[in-house]
């Protein structure tokens, strides 16, 4: 009973209250109203907000940082295949040491022409630190000319050679003979003439060395 009684005093205060004092009674409970909604919601939310934003921002230079880091590894990674590919091309001109020294003597001698080989002999291998040697020793008639065309190939071959101890001997021409024919007084003759034949200048006696690398 005391409290409606209360209740019933502050209506009837609130009664004889002016109205111009009640419009201040309703803004300012309105402010204190609107300031502790702000405190406690909506400030809250704000700083929340904030906080999520300084969050995305250090998360997009991450993502940023980490697009850098992708794109430079990737550009590597195309330099090192360009590289490895480079490396793979040039590999491929380097000697195996499993060509066959004699087939690429023949093949030289071939192209180069008025070359012919007489022996090709094959020594025992050797067996080094780095690489292993097999000598050979190799007979050949030619001309001068064509010897020095047929060791600027050999150097050039798709092996590893050397050459070691030569020798050169001059070759005497070849005397052969040919049958000439020719008419006289209507008459068909036939007459053999001598000639020399100097086909090859020289014989040279040759020991190469070629080599396998141990890899």
């Amino acid at each position: 009973m005391a409290f409606e009684g209360l209740l019933d005093d502050l209506k009837d205060r609130w009664a004889e209250i002016p109205k111009w004092q009640k419009w201040i009674a309703y803004v300012v409970v309105l402010i204190i109203a609107a300031y502790v909604y702000k405190m406690n919601v909506i400030d809250p939310i704000n700083l929340k907000i904030e906080q999520l934003k300084r969050q995305i921002s250090q998360k997009r230079v991450k993502v940023t940082r980490l697009l850098a880091v992708e794109k430079r590894r990737n550009e590597l990674k195309k330099e090192i295949d360009e590289l490895e590919a480079k490396i793979a091309a040039l590999e491929i001109k380097l000697p195996t040491g499993n060509e066959e020294v004699s087939d690429i003597i023949k093949s030289i001698a071939k192209n180069t022409g008025n070359t012919e080989i007489g022996l090709i002999k094959r020594g025992k291998e050797q067996n080094k630190e780095y690489y292993n040697q097999i000598d050979y020793t190799v007979v050949m008639k030619t001309r001068f000319p064509n010897f020095i065309a047929w060791c600027e190939s050999l150097v050039k071959a798709n092996r590893i050679m050397t050459f070691g101890d030569m020798s050169m001997v001059g070759l005497t021409p070849e005397k052969k003979k040919m049958t000439i024919e020719k008419l006289f007084k209507g008459k068909e003759q036939k007459k053999e003439k001598e000639y020399y034949s100097y086909k090859y200048t020289v014989q040279v006696n040759l020991n190469l060395n070629a080599y396998t690398l141990k890899r």
